[in-house]
């Protein structure tokens, strides 16, 4: 028999293979007139041999392998047993060791509960922030003073007040002005109504608040002051001025004169200035009358003017003079800000109200020159009213650097 193997062509081929082996002749008894057949059942026969003879191959090694890993196994088997008594002394050894870190004196169990624990530092730090008297409970206290929530809950409600007693002025203001419609000028008309329409009126300019103290049920149960201006001052200081209003008679001194009566206004309404504005000059005793005319000062803080429904210039002077003595009381004098200025217009403007108490006398006295009196009263009224705009404006420039 003749083999010859190609590997390139993969091709095996036999010569003179004779086969004599008397089972594999039996298999193939059926196949002798079909050569086809036969061939096919020869190579398949071959292929079962070869994919066998492998499989025993491969058993051997699975055997020789699964020997040695048995031998293995037994030399493990063996150490192990030999080093057990060491293998527990050391681990015996770690968990002592590993105990003595878990449960001993300065421990992890003593570190975690000291830390964590009811009584630890975690818990007293979050007490301290978030407890009752924590820092943080504090800074969320509606009742607190200092706290922020309280803070601007007391900005908000004084801002509620203040917008609260605006619109009250505001509509006061408004039935005051169709009472006068309604009631014109007569005798019976209430001179307080009459003077809180002209306070409104010379107010508003400046986004100050009129209050008439009729209005006010809370606080303070005096009855000295007959209205409260609170002056938009920008001044985190609140600025008050308080204003008597009289239809009657005065006397000028004693405990019921009218100015005790303007030192008691500024106590009890806790006012900076105070201002009483009379119906006529002749409620005043005779004697002083010629000094006060129009509109006289004193002291720094009190100012008397006669002013009424024919005329309330008198009383938008004397408004004017007091808001700008009380601002400039009140304010941290900025550098540029010239007080000695705004001091010399105040005075000038007083002078000016003195020619404008003497024309007036005039008007009286020189009947064909009427209108050329009355030409110099408004042109005298004019020039004060542009002097305390100037004022104004001097005071409010630098509002931001004053805050």
């Amino acid at each position: 028999m003749e083999v010859e193997f190609n590997k390139i062509q993969k091709t095996i081929i036999i010569n003179n293979w004779i086969i004599k082996d008397p089972e594999l002749i039996e298999a193939t008894s059926d196949f002798d007139e079909d050569i086809e057949k036969l061939e096919y059942y020869l190579m398949s026969c071959l292929r079962t041999g070869a994919v066998a003879l492998k499989a025993v191959g491969i058993g051997e090694k699975v055997d020789f392998i699964q020997k040695r890993f048995n031998s293995l196994k037994s030399d493990f088997d063996k150490s192990l047993i030999d080093y057990k008594d060491e293998l527990l002394e050391t681990l015996k050894n770690q968990y002592k060791e590993f105990s003595e870190i878990l449960h001993g004196e300065g421990g992890l169990k003593e570190y975690i509960s000291d830390t964590f624990g009811e009584k630890g530092t975690v818990n007293d730090l979050i007490g301290s922030f978030f407890g009752k008297n924590g820092d943080i409970s504090k800074l969320l206290s509606l009742e607190l003073p200092d706290s922020p929530l309280h803070l601007m809950k007391k900005e908000f409600l004084d801002k509620f007040e203040k917008l609260s007693l605006q619109f009250e002025n505001y509509f006061s203001g408004k039935k005051a002005e169709e009472i006068e419609k309604e009631k014109g000028t007569r005798k019976g008309y209430d001179y307080e109504d009459q003077l809180e329409v002209a306070l409104n009126e010379i107010a508003k300019s400046f986004n100050d608040i009129v209050v008439p103290t009729r209005y006010i049920t809370t606080g303070t149960a005096g009855k000295k002051g007959d209205f409260i201006i609170e002056i938009n001052s920008g001044l985190k200081e609140k600025l008050i001025m308080t204003i008597e209003a009289k239809s009657g008679k005065q006397s000028m001194s004693g405990k019921r004169g009218i100015l005790k009566i303007l030192d008691d206004s500024m106590n009890e309404r806790s006012a900076g200035i105070a201002i009483a504005a009379l119906r006529d000059i002749e409620l005043i005793p005779k004697t002083y009358r010629n000094s006060i005319g129009v509109f006289r000062e004193y002291g720094n803080n009190k100012i008397i003017c006669i002013a009424n429904e024919n005329d309330w210039f008198p009383m938008d002077v004397a408004y004017k003079v007091a808001r700008s003595k009380l601002l400039m009381m009140a304010s941290k004098i900025d550098v540029e800000i010239n007080p000695e200025l705004i001091k010399s217009k105040i005075n000038s403007i007083i002078n000016m109200i003195s020619q404008f108490k003497g024309i007036q006398g005039n008007l009286a006295v020189i009947i064909k020159n009427i209108e050329t009196a009355k030409s110099g009263i408004n042109n005298l009224k004019s020039d004060i009213l542009s002097s305390l705009n100037e004022i104004q404006m001097e005071l409010v420039k630098n509002k931001k650097e004053v805050k």
